[in-house]
C-alpha cells in the first residue's frame, strides 16, 4: 500500500515570533536546522521513493537535510508552497490588528471564498493542493512512498483531502514543524 508522508519544514525565526509567514521566502533557523536532521534521521524507518517540496526556502532546506540523509532526490512543486496571505505578511497578530483592524475584524473567522487584501482564499489554496495531490496519485503508483515537504496550513488542506474534514476540523488540525503525517494513496 502506498503512502503520502508529509512533514512541515522546520522552524523559522518568524515561527517563533509568530509572524504571519506566507510566501515569504524565510530560511530556516539553527533549531529548524536541527529538527530536519533529526526528522530525517526517523524518516529512515520509511521506504520512501522520492521526496517533493515546496519551492519555499525553508521547505526546501528541510527536503534538502531530508534527501541528503536518506540519498532521495527531490522534486519541488510551487503547488505545496504556503498560502499567500496577503497584507498579512510579515506581521505578528498584534501588528495586523493595529495596522488593518476592519480586515482583522471580517476575517477573524476565516471565510472559504474570500481573503485579505492580496490574499489567496483558501478555496485556491485547496484547489492548487488538490491538484497536485491528483497528479502524485495519477503519476506515483508505482513510487512506495512519497514525501511531501509542505508548510502548516497546507498540512491541513492535505489533511482535508484524505480525512473528508469538517470546516471546524480543518482548522482545528495542526503540524508542528518538522512533525510527521501518514495518508494512504
Amino acid at each position: 500500500m502506498n503512502k503520502l508522508i508529509v512533514v512541515r519544514h522546520g522552524q523559522t525565526d518568524f515561527n517563533v515570533q509568530k509572524r504571519y509567514t506566507g510566501s515569504k521566502n524565510i530560511k530556516l533557523n539553527e533549531k529548524g536546522i536541527m529538527q530536519a536532521k533529526f526528522t530525517a534521521s526517523k524518516l529512515k524507518a520509511y521506504d520512501i521513493d522520492i521526496i517533493i517540496s515546496s519551492t519555499l526556502k525553508r521547505a526546501r532546506q528541510t527536503a534538502e537535510i531530508i534527501s541528503t540523509e536518506l540519498n532521495i532526490p527531490i522534486i519541488e512543486m510551487k503547488e505545496f508552497c504556503e498560502k499567500n496571505v496577503g497584507v498579512y505578511e510579515g506581521l505578528t497578530r498584534e501588528e495586523v490588528k493595529n495596522k488593518y483592524p476592519h480586515l482583522w475584524e471580517k476575517f477573524s473567522i476565516p471565510i472559504y471564498d474570500e481573503a485579505p487584501d492580496g490574499a489567496e482564499t483558501i478555496k485556491e489554496v485547496e484547489k492548487r493542493v488538490f491538484y497536485a495531490l491528483e497528479h502524485i496519485i495519477n503519476n506515483y503508483t508505482n513510487e512506495k512512498n512519497v514525501l511531501v515537504v509542505t508548510h502548516g496550513f497546507i498540512a491541513r488542506v492535505i489533511n482535508k483531502f484524505f480525512n473528508k474534514v469538517s470546516e471546524e476540523e480543518f482548522f482545528k488540525y495542526r503540524l508542528e514543524n518538522c512533525d510527521i503525517a501518514e495518508y494512504v494513496l
